[in-house]
């Protein structure tokens, strides 16, 4: 049987190390033919690339997901009794996340784009970087991608240790 405090960090883990794997992955893929991106969008184009959409959008879909399946796999293993519950931590506004995967996943998404996404589009506009190079970016975003991946994983795997 794990402890509640090893299941968190090896959750907290994979999600970097995954997530960051799949925006580097994506953006290579996706970014390589453009020289750069830029911080906003078009008002002739709005759905090329832009940095301030990709974490806006990003972090709402992303932190979507990563609740959804992250409660999902841990209500999985605490039915099967596979986690020691008895020490788990107590964070008071991560207890009044919703019991519903599909309610508890939304607010989460909307509070990281609404809260992280919303500050690190705001740091770019007031380091006044306008645009970046598609490599640069590439590798940036795959960093945010990450360690959002891992702070959602610890916020949802700790909610789903309360249930």
């Amino acid at each position: 049987m794990k402890s509640s405090r090893h299941y968190i960090i090896e959750q907290v883990v994979v999600n970097f190390v995954l997530n960051f794997g799949i925006a580097y992955y994506l953006g290579r893929t996706t970014l390589a033919h453009q020289e750069s991106i830029p911080l906003w969008g078009n008002n002739t184009a709005p759905l090329d690339p832009n940095m301030a959409g990709d974490i806006l959008i990003g972090s709402l879909i992303m932190s979507f997901l990563i609740t959804l399946i992250l409660t999902a796999i841990t209500r999985h293993h605490l039915s099967k009794q596979n986690i020691d519950t008895k020490n788990v931590v107590s964070i008071n506004w991560v207890n009044r996340l919703p019991e519903s995967k599909f309610k508890r996943s939304l607010i989460v998404g909307f509070l990281a784009m609404f809260t992280i996404g919303l500050a690190s589009v705001l740091l770019l506009f007031a380091l006044n970087i306008t645009s970046l190079d598609s490599g640069c970016y590439t590798i940036l975003h795959s960093c945010y991608a990450g360690i959002l991946a891992g702070f959602i994983a610890y916020i949802a795997t700790l909610r789903a240790l309360r249930d």
